[in-house]
Parts: C-alpha cells; structure tokens; sequence
C-alpha cells in the first residue's frame, strides 16, 4: 500500500485505538473492521490510487468525527447503535 494511504489508516487505528468515548465492544468492531478494508484499499491502490487515497481520508473523516462527537454523546450512542 502507498505510504500516504497507509498513514491515513495507521492514524485511524490509532484515534480510534485512544478514544475515551467508544465502548470497548465497538473499538474491537470497528478494528477489526478497519483490518478486513486496509488490504482492500491496498488492492484499489495499486491500480486506482486516487480513489484508494479517497476512501482512506474518508475513513480517517469519519473515525474523527465519530471520536469528535465526544463533546456531543447523542452522536456516539446514534453511530454505535446502528
């Protein structure tokens, strides 16, 4: 995988591996989730490199947001129950 694509993951793994606010049940669902889209991403890159940096920012966009909603827990209880 391209470095900059694989920075984007690492740095999602390891917001969500440090928030305070996501319940451990939903940390290691999320984790594991992010391990089976990680080789994914890494296939689309070899091919279609602008659209595997896509996905990978909107990744990282959406654990920080999701990890952000700490100051708002409404929004973290409505992203772990669905």
């Amino acid at each position: 995988m391209h470095g900059m694509t694989d920075g984007h993951i690492e740095k999602t793994k390891s917001a969500i591996e440090s928030a305070g606010n996501i319940p451990p049940d939903k940390k290691a669902e999320l984790l594991g989730l992010l391990s089976k889209l990680k080789p994914e991403i890494a296939k689309v890159s070899q091919t279609h490199h602008d659209h595997a940096q896509s996905i990978a920012r909107l990744v990282e966009a959406s654990a920080q947001e999701t990890i952000g909603a700490q100051k708002k827990p409404e929004l973290i209880r409505n992203f772990c129950t669905n």
